[in-house]
């Protein structure tokens, strides 16, 4: 049986992060997960750490090779029942976690509205 846990890679920009909070508050209300691991940037990973939600926080370094990035998200495959992916990767890919947001490619929408869609389509 799978763990009710959660991972969340966060945009890497700190006013993008914050416009999340909000869909990351729905979804705790929703999945009943106190603390989510985090996968962070240098420019948000002090932020997130304060964060009341916050689990682990990960670094994710901008400068990885994509064999590294590969390497590095993969060291999380199937270690989570979801996966938010707020920054619209194809990283849930190598994740490979039970439940994960789709990946919208190019689509453009409002950002708030968009992190709100992303997670409510994990329980549709």
């Amino acid at each position: 049986m799978k763990k009710n846990n959660a991972l969340i890679l966060f945009p890497s920009n700190l006013g993008d992060v914050l416009i999340t909070f909000p869909a990351v508050y729905d979804f705790i209300k929703t999945s009943r997960i106190e603390k989510i691991d985090i996968i962070a940037t240098n420019s948000n990973k002090a932020f997130l750490e304060k964060a009341p939600f916050a689990g682990n926080v990960y670094l994710y370094r901008k400068d990885f090779t994509f064999s590294e990035k590969f390497k590095f998200f993969f060291s999380f495959a199937f270690k989570y029942k979801y996966f938010i992916d707020f920054k619209n990767t194809m990283s849930k890919y190598a994740v490979l976690a039970e439940n994960s947001t789709p990946f919208y490619g190019t689509d453009k929408c409002h950002r708030i509205l968009f992190f709100k869609k992303l997670v409510s389509e994990l329980f549709s």
